[in-house]
């Protein structure tokens, strides 16, 4: 949660604070808080929950980025972001029509030359459909959207006890290193949203912006003359 405090020493030094929330009343609060920008994170999103703590099931805090996004919008009074399920320029352009000022991508840029991820993490992004990702514990200890594999699938059917977060995270990293260096996806956490169904190149990470750009501007000309 995002303490007043936290952004009245980040303002006094001339910094910008931009909080990721995945409900409404989490929005609220860190409009309250002083927050300059609202990013709202719909369940399509990859990687862990921006939640306090953690939630009681999976499924909580999971409201699609759709139907969130338009209700931060008319809550805050601050600049809002539209997160998940986003990896085009015609999510840019929905995200606009919601009332959004900007998008944020996570997936898109993971399969992208210049990031870091493991070539086989990059690989089964571009093989994956949307349906093949799951809301998991088992890599951190925390809910995050990751992609279905051995690990996952196996730890569930086990019925072994997920360890509090840091415990959890440490417990199976030299798992997650050893899949790692045997280019093993089976074993190894591979965020993503879903919007990984939309993704099917390898390009920089400036031609992801250059193309969206100009696929959101191909979008709005054909709306202006279909109207």
């Amino acid at each position: 949660r995002l303490e007043p405090e936290l952004c009245e020493a980040c303002h006094r030094r001339g910094i910008k604070v931009m909080a990721m929330v995945a409900t409404l009343p989490d929005a609220q609060a860190a409009a309250a808080a002083g927050a300059d920008i609202i990013v709202a994170q719909g369940g399509e999103a990859g990687g862990h929950r921006s939640v306090d703590g953690k939630p009681a099931s999976p499924e909580a805090a999971n409201v699609g980025t759709m139907a969130l996004v338009p209700q931060v919008v008319d809550a805050v009074r601050v600049p809002v972001v539209a997160a998940g399920g986003i990896a085009d320029g015609r999510g840019l352009v929905a995200a606009l029509a919601l009332g959004a000022s900007g998008i944020l991508l996570g997936t898109r840029f993971v399969a992208t030359r210049e990031a870091m991820a493991p070539d086989m993490y990059k690989k089964r992004l571009l093989e994956s459909e949307s349906d093949a990702t799951t809301l998991t514990d088992a890599f951190t200890g925390l809910y995050a959207r990751g992609l279905s594999n051995t690990f996952t699938r196996e730890y569930t059917a086990s019925g072994a006890p997920v360890l509090p977060p840091l415990l959890q995270r440490h417990a199976a990293q030299d798992i997650y290193t050893a899949a790692a260096k045997q280019q093993n996806g089976e074993y190894f956490p591979m965020w993503s949203g879903q919007s990984v169904g939309l993704i099917r190149d390898l390009p920089g990470a400036g031609e992801v912006v250059e193309t969206i750009v100009r696929e959101a501007r191909a979008v709005l000309a054909t709306l202006a003359t279909s109207g």
